[in-house]
This record gives C-alpha cells, sequence and structure tokens, in this order.
C-alpha cells in the first residue's frame, strides 16, 4: 500500500526525512520503499497479511510510534484508539422507528449503525477530493467522501446509505436469495447467489456486504436522513464473493483480510468527529451495535522465559514502557510476570510468544547478541524402518528389479470393488478407489512393460489403505512382480520370485526357522479379499514363527490377466508377492537366541517321490521336518510335469541334510532316519518312492 508522506506527517509533531522512515520500518516493522506518485513523495509499504490494522494512515503511525521513541503523535489520535466513543455526540438511547436485523452473525460478528440527521450534503473541499484522488477514489459529495475518507484513516470500511430510501424502515443482512440481482453504485448490475452476503431492506438488497453498495439506497445532494454503517464481515465470505463477482474494491480488499471486531468503533468515533465538524446541524437519533462482545484477551508476560527464548534480559522498566506506547493495558504486574491486555485492534497479539516477538523486534533484532546454544546434544536415533526400506532398495536392485512408483489410487472400472475405500470427489473414474494391495498397479505395468520388454521385474515400496471400524489406515509394504514373455516352464517364474523373497528375507538375518510360506487358509481374512485374483494351487501366505500374518506370494489367474490385456499365449505366469514392512521389521527386530554350530559333521541323502498334483511342497518338507529330529535341512532342487508322469502326478526331488549335537551319525542311523521318512511319505501323501 502506498501511503503520501507529506498526509502522514500530519499525525506527527516530528517526522524523519522519506528515506530514513523507511530504513527504520524496513529494520523494525515492513518492507518499505520511497517512491514517487503522482509527483508527491510516498512510502511504499508492504504490510503483512494479519497487521492490516496498519493498512491505514492512523494505523501506520500507531506502528512508527511505536518503534521510533523519540517520535511524537498527535495525542487526539492515541485517544481514538484507546478511548473511542459516541457519547460526545449521542445523549443516550432514543425511540426510533426503525431496526436492523442480522440473520447471519456468524458471518457478521459486528454491525454498528448510526442514524444522523439534520445533514444538509454539500460537496465536498478540495483538500478531501485530493487526497481520495490520490488513491483513485472518485468524489461523489461530502457524506460519501468522508466514509471513504475515514477508511484510508482507519482501516474500516465504512458505508452511508440514505434512510428515506430504505423501504420498511429495517435493514436486514442476510445471504442473497438464487438469482436476485443489484444494480451497484458502478452502475453495473450483478447476479447474486446464496453464497454472497448482502445488506438489503423488506424487499431488495440495498449492497452487496463487504464489496459494494447498491444504487436503491444511494446518497446523493438531497440526502438528510444517513445510516451510517461500520460493520466486520466474515473474511473468507467476502474474499470469495470478491472472486465469484470479479469485483475488486477497497472495502473487499481489506475485509479479505482478518479486521479486528473493534476497529468498527474506532472509525464510527473519528467519522461522527468529520460529520459534527462539517455538519453543524447534525444529530445523533440512533446508535445500533449489534454485537457479541468477546472475552478480554489477557496474556501473561514471563521475564525469566522471555530471557530463555531469546537470550536476552528485558527490564521491567522497558517493557512496560513498549507496552505503553503499543497502547496495550498493564493489568498487573510482578518481579516475575505481568499480565498485558493488547490493543483491541492487534489481531495478531495472541500468545505470551507473540509479546516476546514485540518486545524484541521493538527493541531491535539487531541488537541480540550471538550465543552459543547451552543444550545437551543427544546422537540421532537411528530409523530402522526406513533403513531396511533403503535395504529393500539395494537388495532388489541387485537381483536385477526396477523401482516402480505407483500412484495409490486405482480404478473401480477395472478393480471389483470390495472394501476399498472410495475418494469423495475423485478426478476421474480413473482414480477412484485407495489400493488395498499392489496387485492391480503391478498388472498395470506388466501391462505397459510389455509393449517394450520381453522381461518386467519390478518391485514398490508404498503404502496401502484400509478401514477398519470407522477408522481409515495405513501401512507400508513391499512387493514385487515378475513376467516373462514365451516362458517353457510356467513353474520357473514362480519360484524365481519365490527365491528373490527368501533371498530378501535371509540378507535380512531372517532363516527358515523365522518364516514360513503355507497354503492359504480359507478362513483368513485376507485370503477372501485376494483368492479371486490368483490360481488356487498357487496362493502362499508367508507368517512369521509365531504365526503373525506377513504378506502373501501367488501366481495371478489367467482370467485376471485378460482384464489388463497380458497376452496368455505370450506370458503363460505373471507371480509376485506382497510383505507389510512394518510387521517384517518387527520380526527382524525381535531378539533371538543363537545355538553354537554343532562341531559334528552333516550327512546328505536325496530322495525322489512322486505325488499328486495338488500336494504342495510345503506339505511334503513340513513332514520331513517332522518325522526325525536329525533332520536340520530340506531343499527342493527339482520338480517335474510332464508326458513321462501319470496325468495328476508330478515329481518332486529334496536334499535332506542330517546332523546331531552330541555325535557324529554313522551311515546305519541316516539310512534308517530315510525309511521312517518314506514310509510316513507313503502312509500321508501316498508317495511314491522313486
Amino acid at each position: 500500500m502506498i501511503f503520501s508522506y507529506h498526509w502522514l506527517k500530519e499525525s506527527f509533531k516530528n517526522l524523519p526525512r522519506p528515506e530514513k522512515l523507511a530504513q527504520i520500518l524496513n529494520l523494525f516493522s515492513f518492507e518499505t520503499e520511497v517512491k514517487k506518485h503522482n509527483q508527491e513523495l510516498v512510502l511504499e509499504v508492504d504490510i503483512l497479511p494479519n497487521r492490516y490494522e496498519a493498512a491505514s494512515y492512523f494505523g501506520l503511525a500507531k506502528e512508527i510510534y511505536l518503534v521510533l521513541p523519540q517520535s511524537k503523535i498527535k495525542s487526539h489520535i492515541l485517544n481514538l484508539y484507546q478511548k473511542p466513543s459516541l457519547k460526545k455526540f449521542f445523549s443516550g438511547p432514543k425511540k426510533v422507528d426503525f431496526e436492523i436485523e442480522v440473520r447471519e452473525s456468524q458471518l457478521v460478528p459486528r454491525y454498528l449503525g448510526v442514524i444522523v440527521k439534520g445533514l444538509k450534503n454539500q460537496e465536498s473541499p478540495e483538500f478531501l477530493k485530493k487526497r481520495l484522488a490520490f488513491y483513485g477514489i472518485n468524489s461523489y459529495n461530502l457524506i460519501v467522501d468522508l466514509t471513504n475518507y475515514v477508511m484510508l484513516e482507519t482501516g474500516q470500511p465504512l458505508h452511508a446509505f440514505d434512510l428515506e430510501k430504505i423501504r420498511g424502515k429495517k435493514i436486514i443482512i442476510r445471504k442473497a436469495k438464487p438469482k436476485e440481482k443489484i444494480t451497484a453504485l458502478d452502475g453495473k448490475q450483478y447476479s447474486l447467489d446464496q453464497e454472497i452476503l448482502v445488506i438489503s431492506d423488506k424487499f431488495e438488497p440495498l449492497a452487496i456486504a463487504g464489496i459494494k453498495g447498491g444504487q436503491k439506497a444511494e446518497v446523493d445532494f438531497d440526502s438528510q436522513q444517513i445510516l451510517f454503517e461500520a460493520a466486520t464481515f466474515d473474511q473468507r465470505t467476502i474474499y470469495l464473493g470478491a472472486k465469484k463477482l470479479k469485483l475488486e474494491t477497497e472495502a473487499s480488499i481489506r475485509f479479505s483480510h482478518q479486521l479486528s471486531v473493534f476497529l468498527p468503533q474506532i472509525a464510527m468515533a473519528r467519522l461522527m468527529e468529520l460529520v459534527f465538524q462539517f455538519f453543524k446541524e447534525a444529530k445523533i437519533e440512533a446508535v445500533f451495535d449489534l454485537f457479541s462482545k468477546p472475552k478480554k484477551k489477557i496474556i501473561p508476560f514471563n521475564f525469566k522465559k522471555y530471557q530463555h527464548y531469546l537470550g536476552e534480559a528485558v527490564s521491567l522498566k522497558k517493557a512496560k514502557q513498549i507496552f505503553k506506547r503499543m497502547s496495550a493495558s498493564i493489568r498487573k504486574e510482578s518481579f516475575e510476570k505481568i499480565l498485558i491486555e493488547p490493543p483491541k485492534e492487534r489481531i495478531d497479539l495472541n500468545l505470551e510468544i507473540d509479546l516476546f516477538e514485540e518486545i524484541a523486534r521493538v527493541i531491535g533484532y539487531q541488537k541480540l547478541r550471538e550465543r552459543t546454544p547451552q543444550v545437551l546434544i543427544f546422537p540421532k536415533k537411528e530409523n530402522q524402518a526406513l533403513i531396511l526400506e533403503e535395504k529393500a532398495r539395494d537388495i532388489f536392485s541387485a537381483m536385477g528389479f526396477n523401482e516402480a512408483y505407483n500412484y495409490s489410487l486405482i480404478s473401480s472400472r477395472i478393480w471389483p470393488k470390495r472394501d476399498e475405500i472410495e475418494v469423495l470427489n475423485p478426478v476421474s473414474s480413473e482414480f477412484d478407489l485407495l489400493r488395498e494391495n499392489f496387485i492391480f498397479n503391478f498388472l498395470k505395468n506388466v501391462s505397459f512393460n510389455f509393449k517394450f520388454f520381453k522381461e518386467v521385474k519390478i518391485f514398490e515400496i508404498g503404502k496401502v489403505f484400509f478401514k477398519k471400524g470407522n477408522q481409515f489406515l495405513e501401512e507400508k509394504h513391499l512387493g514385487a512382480v515378475l513376467a516373462r514373455k514365451n516362458q517353457k516352464e510356467v513353474n520357473e517364474v514362480f519360484y524365481e520370485i519365490k527365491g528373490a523373497l527368501e533371498s530378501f528375507f535371509e540378507r535380512n538375518g531372517l532363516d527358515r526357522d523365522d518364516y514360513k510360506i503355507l497354503e492359504a487358509p480359507k478362513n483368513n481374512p485376507f485370503y477372501l479379499k485376494i483368492k479371486d485374483f490368483f490360481h488356487p494351487l498357487k496362493l502362499g501366505f508367508v507368517f512369521d514363527d509365531r504365526n503373525n500374518y506377513l504378506g502373501f506370494i501367488g501366481e495371478v489367474k489367467e482370467s485376471f490377466l485378460e482384464k489388463f490385456k497380458i497376452s496368455l499365449k505370450e506370458t503363460p505366469a505373471v507371480c509376485l508377492f506382497e510383505i507389510n514392512l512394518e510387521k517384517l521389521l518387527n520380526l527382524i527386530l525381535w531378539e533371538r537366541e543363537f545355538e553354537p554350530l554343532s562341531k559334528y559333521p552333516a550327512l546328505i541323502r536325496d530322495l525322489s517321490l512322486i505325488v499328486a498334483s495338488k500336494i504342495k511342497v510345503a506339505q511334503v518338507m513340513n513332514l520331513i521336518y517332522g518325522v526325525s529330529p536329525y533332520v536340520k535341512d530340506v531343499d527342493l532342487f527339482d520338480i517335474y510335469f510332464g508326458s513321462f508322469l501319470k496325468e495328476g502326478k508330478k515329481s518332486m526331488a529334496f536334499h535332506i541334510v542330517f546332523q546331531a549335537e552330541d555325535r557324529t551319525l554313522t551311515d546305519e542311523e541316516v539310512n534308517r532316519e530315510m525309511k521312517k521318512i518314506a514310509q510316513k511319505l507313503k502312509e500321508k501323501l501316498n508317495a511314491e518312492i522313486r
């Protein structure tokens, strides 16, 4: 905002030259430049959004008086802010046949109306016309010009209505009706809606509240009875209303910033001073002040805390001097603290820390001495979750996987919606659900990348979202997908992705005793959510050694691949896994008891068998572990489906490692254990030992 230096100078008995004043404001208050405007020296001041009471001549004068101790402000300005009153102009309540109703009290915290009679309107004096013209404000007549002039002085917009043109002897502050119209003072007609606040009589709008007056109750040279208005309007309502109507005015700019509910009283008191100065026969008939007075703001100022925050002490005498120049009231004082009631127009002062900042800036930040902080410094704690994520990136990148960064939103057009969280206002049908797993994104990745590559190896670390009762929750997951065109051996893809998962576990210190991959339990809630996407015989769940669910691994069902336009002829298998990283981290960080390695050698035997196709590898391995206490490890090294076997059969081959803790096992002992294992496999799985 620009300020005329000569006009500003009228508020002081002494004031530094413009350049010096700009330096002071730059150092203590707001960014300021000295410029020329209409052949006049001006200060261009960048007023902070929460300090819009200073976007006025009196407001800026008070700020200069605060930060420049040697300045001497005119007493009538301080008196106006400290004791704004209409009592000297108005003897008391009178019965008047007029009413003001505020229907939107939340949007209009204060509405101050003053009815003045006995006015003989006239043209404004030249000095007043020039000052308004300086801001591009046209001169209409003395009554209207005074309202605009006081707005520039105090920062509070005001308006004047011709009382005789208000029909029904009532003012109503309400929201506009749908398709309601108003012809504004600029002669343009504006269409209103229910989001626009209006000032109306009993029949039609008289003004767009906080933005522009209307022609219906316009004050002209014949007007003698006036309703002067000074109000506080909701800043959001005025801002949005001005944008919608594409109508920016001095009033709308100010109301779009939050103004104090006490500013209307200050502005009205100043307006009445000028009205009674120019109109000798003026008489106040009524004052309407619709206002729920807020509680007084009393803020403590603790001197020890101030020194703790700023590193410098301030004396009681110095603090009181600054608060007095600020027009703050000291309610109570002691050696340790004082209680302050800040100036009513200063909405930015609400907390003790605000007062600390105010004292520090008035004294001068440049006067604060540099001091080394005297605090205990503790070493930074490692974020184990981030460490695990970075380690996962290193491991999977080393195995030839590329990292993907997918959206968390998926499409209900392709994805069969179950319990997924819906987005209330989606940008399109492609992004209307929050994902519960990575399956959708991985299949889109495979479909897209197969246009350019024969193999897709992708991993992702990201969040999934789900609802539990009334709560919306999220988890961090790790997943990977593997697909290869023209893959002859279908099962190879599954075992390769399984090997990648096991390798990741191993690199994080987990062995086969810490986790297990089992057939998905049919009653598990996770199974019910994903079972339709996977081949029924190629879906496994990953559990830790305490049977806590960690994630799943599986081969995607052919019918579901078709939805993503993945050719079954070219790509017979797409396999993926997904693990809950938070649960996995708990497993990795669990305390473990380690047993020393046996000093006795191990003996290895191979076992080959033919079983039904439906038999899982895990079933065979668990059975072998359960037969002999000497079995330390079982590894699958071959599996075969083909024409050399009967239909519905498959062949498996395992390495079995035997070892004792207290002695070297003999061949005879190991052979006996192998016979037990073979017998148990025949009994339980109807296996044929080869």
